[in-house]
């Protein structure tokens, strides 16, 4: 397991000056673990297909790590207070789904894609970046919006709250017309267009899981693809049509609406 938890470009198990023993003791194992967790599911197998597994159990040696560790900051946390918010998004949204999972990856991977599809589009503006790594803590976790407004502020905490499912509203078509609604209603030129950025970045990012799947998985992994990217595809037509009156020729959601259906009209391999 050295390989895993002490490789000897670290400096090894025995060496008192061993990378991660200085990061901690200077206060930043939170952020070391978090990071190394998430290259090492990004990366798994990509550099060595040999050492895929490898690279997943170094992903998981790091979240163990992060998840058990008694980290002390040498620095007192006050100095923290005005640390980057989109890396403070990232920290808190992979600690809070710790143990959830995406198909058969942690759920670290679906929460890095969302960020990776906002980047690509340009998105640069650290309020809808933070929203993005933080879309899913309402819904899926013990997060509650008051402590979301405590960490990162009012607007990150309303754009979360509507890419959010209404969990007391039956049935899934029902929360996702809530959802759209709920979007529509508000200010369209900041919080309103800014929250269905969200929405499609989440949305493009799980319809590409299915076309990644579908290349890489067989069974029963590969069937559960299909029922996805059938939903999605399903779905797509009330999602446009609920922001039809909003969509302008050339903007960025109608860029992001154009590519959705592109991935709809260019199936996988199903």
């Amino acid at each position: 397991m050295s390989a895993v938890n002490h490789p000897h470009h670290y400096g090894g198990e025995d060496n008192p000056y061993e990378a991660i023993k200085i990061i901690e003791a200077l206060g930043f194992g939170e952020g070391f673990c978090a990071g190394n967790a998430l290259k090492y599911m990004v990366r798994a197998g990509a550099k060595d297909p040999a050492k895929k597994q490898q690279d997943l159990e170094k992903a998981a040696w790091y979240l163990n790590r992060w998840i058990e560790g008694d980290y002390t900051p040498v620095i007192p946390e006050a100095k923290y207070k005005y640390a980057d918010i989109v890396e403070r998004a990232q920290i808190f949204a992979l600690k809070r789904h710790a143990g959830q999972m995406y198909g058969d990856l942690p759920y670290a991977y679906h929460l890095f894609k969302v960020v990776q599809v906002l980047e690509r589009y340009g998105i640069t503006n650290p309020t809808i970046l933070t929203a993005g790594w933080l879309h899913d803590v309402l819904e899926d976790t013990e997060t509650t919006p008051q402590e979301l407004i405590e960490r990162f502020g009012v607007e990150v905490t309303e754009l979360v709250s509507r890419v959010t499912d209404d969990n007391s509203i039956s049935g899934r078509t029902n929360k996702k017309a809530d959802v759209y609604t709920r979007i529509n209603m508000s200010p369209w030129e900041s919080l309103g267009k800014d929250s269905l950025i969200v929405k499609l970045a989440d949305r493009i990012a799980n319809v590409e899981a299915c076309y990644s799947g579908s290349q890489k998985l067989t069974g029963e992994g590969r069937d559960k693809c299909t029922l996805k990217y059938t939903m999605y595809k399903t779905e797509q037509p009330a999602l446009h049509a609920a922001f039809a009156d909003r969509i302008k020729t050339g903007t960025l959601v109608d860029h992001m609406f154009l590519d959705l259906e592109v991935l709809f009209h260019e199936s996988p391999t199903l």
